[in-house]
């Protein structure tokens, strides 16, 4: 039977946090075909690190904005539009820093300034940013900076995992590239490979939420043209998609010319969805596998 909905509407639950709700235990087997390597986990724990970097490599992201001292940080003071408060460390040292608000990548490494360890961000638009760690735990890392006359500071936390193949993470800058707006016109193919990267992305972002055992899914801030459903994905009308969606590509029409690769796939193929999974977090990530490997 065919499942995949193929909605084109205003994509009103993008944004939102979706409730998961499980179902009883069932035989089913979690298979997957994108992540490569080692596809377990690292759990930090509260052991003690290997070094003084070990446990830095992990997504770090500013929960409570009650863990920040000023408002600037968490509400966009023009706009009004939340902000969100990331920075993702990888083994590799690279960074990925906003990924749902200004999104950088870069390299991060570790400094000394008048005896304060600092945390340096140095992106590829050859801007950087510095900040003193004023505490570090595996599940905490506090820092301070200042902008100009301003001094702020905050509290990000984590849940103390990180993927053992790092490529397994959705925002590390290698599963990010399909984001980065092209300096020219695409041909199709090159825009059938960016298609390609959002979908791998996405696959990856619903097998992170998995392997984490998270209960629920935000989309804020994250570029796209589906519309996530339980059990379904939609597209959102051309019309309606955003500019954090036209932004990944040369212009508008080749935004539109990617959403449209994905509804000719929609309209070609039946995907198969499986069934007796703990909850739909496992049947859409099978599903843009599918979608992955179609394209």
């Amino acid at each position: 039977m065919k499942r995949l909905l193929i909605c084109f509407g205003v994509a009103l639950a993008i944004g939102c946090q979706e409730p998961v709700q499980e179902k009883v235990k069932s035989e089913f087997v979690f298979k997957e075909t994108i992540a490569s390597g080692d596809t377990g986990m690292i759990s930090f724990g509260r052991m003690k690190p290997l070094n003084i970097t070990y446990d830095m490599c992990q997504q770090w992201e500013l929960r409570d904005p009650d863990d920040a001292n000023s408002t600037d940080l968490t509400y966009d003071p023009q706009s009004g539009d939340h902000l969100f408060q990331e920075i993702m460390l990888y083994r590799d040292s690279s960074v990925m820093f906003n990924p749902r608000n200004g999104m950088k990548m870069g390299k991060w490494r570790l400094g000394q300034s008048d005896n304060k360890l600092m945390l340096v961000l140095d992106f590829s638009d050859h801007s950087s940013r510095e900040y003193v760690i004023l505490q570090k735990r595996s599940d905490k890392l506090s820092l301070a900076w200042k902008e100009g006359d301003k001094r702020y500071g905050m509290r990000l936390s984590s849940d103390a995992k990180a993927h053992a193949n790092m490529l397994n993470d959705p925002f590390h800058p290698f599963n990010n590239q399909w984001r980065i707006h092209p300096d020219k016109v695409e041909t199709d193919a090159q825009i059938i490979d960016r298609m390609k990267g959002c979908v791998r992305f996405y696959a990856l972002y619903f097998r992170d939420h998995i392997m984490r055992k998270r209960s629920e899914i935000n989309f804020a801030g994250l570029p796209s043209c589906f519309i996530w459903y339980r059990r379904g994905i939609g597209l959102t009308e051309v019309d309606d998609l955003s500019t954090a969606w036209k932004r990944c590509f040369f212009s508008a029409q080749q935004a539109i010319k990617g959403r449209n690769i994905i509804k000719e796939l929609f309209r070609k193929y039946d995907f198969d969805w499986p069934k007796g999974t703990p909850n739909w977090f496992y049947e859409t990530h099978s599903v843009l596998e599918q979608i992955y490997h179609k394209l």
